[in-house]
């Protein structure tokens, strides 16, 4: 099978996240959730 036959390419992360995608930043502790906290990811959450 020859290299990217009949398979989609991959994404530049631009085309995922956005035009700012390279200055991203981990959260800090600080600015995590406590574990009691409902963690919902807005690419997940529907409506």
């Amino acid at each position: 099978m020859a290299c990217g036959n009949g398979s989609d390419r991959t994404q530049h992360p631009e085309e995922l996240f956005g035009p700012d995608w390279a200055e991203w930043v981990p959260p800090t502790e600080a600015e995590r959730p406590s574990a009691g906290e409902a963690q919902v990811q807005p690419w997940l959450s529907r409506g």
